[in-house]
């Protein structure tokens, strides 16, 4: 409980055998619009959870903002994933691009079976059972356009500067 939610009776009280959140935390946060409050004491973004002190994003649940150890190595890793600064991308990403293909509304519901397929691969009963369901999914990808959006895709991505990872700032 103390890790989930925080000290009881501070963060958290009991009621009908669930832990339900002071309202004194959330008139905290509400008051507090730089969100420091709730990273230092542990009440994620939109009350998602109590934690009491942060240990995802805290220096051992303390103020985060106030530790210059901590913000010397975020500076410091900065400088390594980003050696030349934040930069607007110019660069056009394939994902963006086969949108733009006249079969993209045929193919977008197949587009969108894909997570579900490799799921249900992964469960499958058999390795033959699992090449069954990726094989299907491939041969509606084809059925609905796949290769003529992959070459609209590239055809149009011909001698630009393409996106090729992606990764959060």
């Amino acid at each position: 409980m103390l890790a989930r939610y925080g000290v009881q009776g501070i963060h958290w009280d009991m009621k009908d055998g669930k832990p339900v959140p002071n309202q004194e935390w959330f008139d905290k946060f509400t008051a507090d619009q730089s969100g420091k409050v709730r990273k230092s004491v542990g009440i994620s973004i939109g009350l998602e959870s109590i934690t009491g002190l942060d240990r995802i994003n805290s220096a051992a649940g303390g103020d985060i903002w106030a530790d210059q150890e901590r913000l010397d190595a975020m500076e410091n890793a900065r400088k390594i994933l980003r050696p030349n600064g934040i930069h607007v991308i110019t660069a056009y990403n394939p994902g963006d691009v086969i949108t733009k293909a006249p079969e993209w509304e045929m193919l977008k519901p197949s587009m969108d079976r894909m997570g579900d397929a490799w799921k249900e691969a992964i469960f499958a009963k058999s390795d033959e059972a699992a090449l069954s369901i990726i094989n299907d999914l491939r041969n509606q990808l084809r059925k609905t356009g796949y290769d003529q959006a992959m070459q609209f895709t590239n055809e149009n991505l011909t001698g630009k500067d393409v996106v090729t990872v992606q990764m959060p700032n």
